[in-house]
């Protein structure tokens, strides 16, 4: 899905991470062309599945892009 979004004119300030922050979702092609602010993901602590994957997280970090995380910061609440 993330390849048939990357090309239309595609641009966000905030993501909600798809897949709990699995290995293979939020590319990093997709997120060069969202250059999204925030991101958050839903995820239970300690799940057997280990989500938020390691690279997901670093990709986001290398992009200065901040995300909160259900596991971590408890529920999420975007306002806009």
């Amino acid at each position: 899905a993330e390849y048939a979004l990357i090309n239309d004119d595609i641009k966000a300030d905030y993501l909600k991470v798809p897949h709990h922050g699995s290995k293979t979702s939020s590319t990093d092609l997709f997120l060069d062309k969202v250059k999204p602010e925030v991101a958050s993901l839903g995820a239970k602590l300690g799940n057997h599945f280990g989500h938020p994957h390691k690279e997901i997280l670093e990709r986001f970090q290398k992009r200065g892009i901040r995300v909160y995380r259900t596991d971590k910061n408890g529920a999420v609440e975007i306002r806009y």
